[in-house]
């Protein structure tokens, strides 16, 4: 959203840049991917107070996937998955 911006006269003798709009941001969303393809949104934000709820969101979020990565969990893989693996990690870099 742009608002408009109350200023004093510039100085007509001098170069100067005049401040007349300012950007306020009255929507955000976001979507959560996991490495696993999984995905949680998309969240919206809405209103006058849309970054606020945004950046409370994602610090809840961030305390929720810490968690969960806490709990680590073994990989589970098959023969066909460490052919994989290994071909892939004797690739030569580009």
């Amino acid at each position: 959203m742009l608002r408009k911006i109350q200023g004093c006269e510039p100085p007509k003798d001098e170069s100067f840049t005049v401040r007349t709009e300012m950007h306020k941001a009255y929507e955000l969303a976001y979507a959560i991917v996991r490495s696993d393809g999984e995905t949680f949104g998309p969240v919206k934000c809405r209103g006058e107070d849309a970054v606020y709820v945004f950046l409370a969101n994602i610090l809840e979020e961030e305390r929720r996937i810490r968690a969960d990565m806490a709990n680590k969990k073994p990989l589970l893989m098959t023969r066909e998955n460490r052919l994989t693996h290994k071909k892939t990690r004797s690739l030569p870099y580009l």
